[in-house]
């Protein structure tokens, strides 16, 4: 099946990206959301549907009925609520978030089935997290570029700050994989200051948790951290020299949020001490089932929030759920880290962000995680291999560190 999904790709990113534009002009919440998770959706079974239709081997058959098996449970315990306690059947709908896995889980192994223009995604990646990084930078000074700066409300092009913290976190990955080295530095220093910008700090510590491994296990220049530490550096300072003092509290607020970012007494760390309690209380043995957490949820049945993607998917799957993440989440991270460093990188701080947010929950995005990470798993198409640097260019950058200079 050679389908030509590079459109489709694109189109499901602008609106993933743009969705609080997308609410306000082109028919309201549902389009914003349902759009792009439908054709995301669509794009993973045709990912799917390709291994399945060539000549493939299953290389983790234990994973993958594993997982099968899990699904079904999932499926099942939903499906009983809704027939014992008359719960809303959309919850069914939320299964979504279960069906990329397996096109991840075929995929390994079997990269070489896929040829796509990596190049091309990540620089639309980089372009509407760039986009909507101008605004949220924008907002943060104080500006108001047409959305709104209520940082409860709409942030940058997103419908939300949580849901914007997680794209900018996409978008700095994305940007930083870009082989064309303009690009590269341009898309990911103005997404950085998005990302710093959205003052989540979620967000800002899984793009340095992923810089970091991605900087120090790859073939890049020590100068590069240096260069780009310096860069924030002088915007910081650039913003606090040329802009009225009215125009910077909002770093005040963001020093203050960094700073006390451990702090039990502080209102939004007490509201994940809060979500611990709720999850203790609320755990089961075999779970509740899908579509019964998150802010998505809320609309079919009182759901139940979560500050942790994690959390919220061990409520669904119960001790059984808790079992089956480590074991999936543990062979999935072993596997593709062997592959690419740029995965590796992209799933430390993926899990980061998991554990301290809950935008995973949120439909378009939850897509955008798995669809990034089956663009990184799929090999590059002739283009992106042909423009690409020399690997080896740099020795990687811990042994650089260590001193040595020659491989």
């Amino acid at each position: 099946m050679n389908l030509n999904l590079n459109i489709p790709i694109q189109l499901y990113i602008a609106m993933t990206y743009c969705t609080y534009l997308v609410q306000k002009n082109l028919g309201g919440e549902y389009i914003a959301e349902g759009v792009p998770l439908i054709l995301g959706l669509i794009v993973a079974f045709f990912f799917l549907i390709k291994v399945m239709n060539a000549k493939f081997k299953i290389r983790f058959k234990t994973l993958f009925f594993m997982y099968l098996f899990y699904f079904l449970y999932i499926t099942i315990i939903t499906l009983i609520f809704i027939i014992i306690d008359n719960h809303n059947p959309y919850r069914l709908l939320f299964l979504y978030q279960y069906f990329p896995m397996f096109t991840v889980i075929l995929m390994l192994g079997n990269e070489h089935l896929f040829h796509i223009k990596r190049e091309l995604i990540l620089i639309t990646i980089g372009f509407f997290a760039t986009l909507s990084a101008v605004f949220g930078i924008l907002q943060f000074l104080g500006f108001e570029p047409g959305v709104p700066i209520d940082i409860n409300r709409a942030r940058g092009l997103s419908r939300s700050t949580l849901n914007y913290s997680t794209l900018m976190f996409l978008g700095f990955v994305a940007s930083n994989l870009i082989s064309k080295k303009s690009l590269r530095i341009v898309f990911s220093l103005i997404i950085f200051a998005g990302v710093l910008a959205s003052q989540g700090r979620g967000g800002i510590f899984a793009c340095v948790a992923f810089y970091m491994a991605y900087m120090l296990f790859s073939n890049f220049k020590v100068s590069n951290i240096i260069f780009s530490v310096l860069s924030i550096m002088v915007m910081i300072f650039l913003a606090y020299f040329y802009l009225p003092e009215d125009n910077l509290k909002n770093f005040e607020i963001l020093t203050e949020r960094l700073l006390i970012a451990f702090d039990a007494n502080d209102p939004s760390n007490s509201q994940r001490l809060y979500s611990m309690t709720k999850f203790f209380d609320e755990f089961r043995v075999v779970g509740l089932g899908a579509g019964i957490t998150g802010p998505a949820a809320e609309r079919f049945e009182s759901g139940t929030g979560y500050e942790s993607f994690l959390l919220a998917t061990i409520v669904q799957g119960g001790i059984f759920g808790l079992f089956m993440m480590i074991v999936l989440w543990s062979t999935i991270f072993l596997r593709l880290s062997q592959v690419k460093i740029e995965i590796f990188a992209y799933l430390v701080g993926l899990i980061f962000m998991m554990m301290v947010s809950q935008t995973l929950e949120t439909p378009s995005i939850n897509i955008m995680v798995w669809l990034l990470l089956i663009v990184l798993i799929a090999t590059d198409s002739k283009e992106f291999i042909e423009n690409k640097k020399e690997p080896n260019e740099y020795l990687p950058m811990w042994l650089q560190i260590l001193g040595k200079k020659t491989a």
